[in-house]
């Protein structure tokens, strides 16, 4: 609230002399007006009275009684000077005057002296404030009005008021303070940004997440292709087999005709071919079978340490291995 002004239980001398004096020109309009409400005169005159005997409450209400019934700028200005007289009241005072020179328009007898008077009243309740925000840019608020983005300057009313400064990606901050009378007033206020959130990085329950393999599981993957070869060789190996014993037993077959020598020979060549190609078939088939439980040895998906054993049974010899 503004700062109240010492008050005296009566008016000086001075004040009521310009009261009455507005009072003359108040009146004087009403009277070269047809109509006027005799009501209205008794409101106003009431009005001065209550002034005089320092009960400016029962004065602007009874002016704004008369204003009602006879409306005029000179009631309102008296109005304006009432509040400024009362203190503690710069608002409702810088109001009415505002109320007067909208009704004036710039055209009735009062407007200077109303001036004079609301320059003076004006220096007295207001102060020159600027608003300012790091960063710029960012919206205000004063008293719960919305002013828009920062800086700003602005005559306020003397007194407390609160600021409320927000900027998207900062913090909003609250400020109060005192605007004083007669000097600068200059308000800024540093904004923080805010901080960053933690996101959450774990993925909704109905989401498909691709689990990249281990390492290791590349190379139980190469075992079985290893395998996977080796098996294929020893197909090749017993195909090959086979069909070099059947050669074989065509060439014993033939040797016991009298079939010519070359063609006995051909049988010959094609039972050492494929015989030639077991042999390479079961070979890709003890290398991929070697590559294979190496690669499974390297491999430590399971987590256990792999191990291979010498087994030696009855009628049988090989390898056991752990992976």
């Amino acid at each position: 609230m503004p700062k109240s002004r010492a008050l005296c239980p009566t008016w000086s001398a001075a004040a009521l002399a310009v009261l009455l004096s507005l009072s003359g020109a108040a009146a004087a309009a009403p009277a070269a007006s047809s109509g006027v409400s005799k009501e209205a005169e008794a409101k106003k005159s009431e009005a001065f009275r209550l002034f005089a005997e320092g009960d400016f409450a029962g004065g602007i209400q009874a002016m704004r009684e008369s204003h009602r019934l006879a409306p005029h700028p000179a009631a309102l200005f008296n109005i304006a000077v009432g509040y400024d007289q009362w203190g503690d009241h710069c608002k409702d005072s810088l109001a009415s005057f505002q109320d007067f020179f909208a009704l004036c328009a710039g055209t009735c007898e009062l407007l200077q002296v109303a001036t004079r008077r609301h320059e003076k009243v004006e220096g007295q309740c207001t102060g020159r404030t600027i608003l300012e925000s790091v960063p710029s840019g960012a919206l205000l608020q004063l008293d719960g009005e919305a002013l828009g983005p920062s800086p700003i300057e602005r005559k306020l009313l003397i007194g407390p008021h609160e600021l409320v400064v927000s900027q998207p990606g900062y913090a909003k901050q609250t400020k109060s303070f005192d605007v004083q009378a007669g000097r600068d007033n200059r308000v800024r206020v540093e904004l923080v940004a805010d901080a960053p959130t933690a996101t959450n990085t774990r993925p909704p329950a109905d989401a498909i997440v691709y689990q990249s393999p281990r390492a290791g599981s590349d190379l139980r993957t190469w075992s079985y292709v290893a395998f996977g070869v080796g098996g294929a060789g020893a197909i090749m190996g017993v195909v090959f087999t086979a069909m070099t014993l059947s050669q074989l037993s065509d060439e014993e077959a033939a040797r016991a005709t009298p079939l010519p020598k070359a063609e006995i020979l051909d049988i010959q060549g094609s039972a050492q071919t494929d015989a030639a190609l077991a042999h390479v078939g079961f070979g890709v088939a003890l290398a991929g079978a070697a590559a294979g439980v190496v690669l499974l040895v390297m491999d430590s998906d399971s987590g256990a340490e792999p191990s291979v054993s010498p087994v030696v049974g009855p009628g049988a010899v090989g390898l056991a291995g752990r992976f």
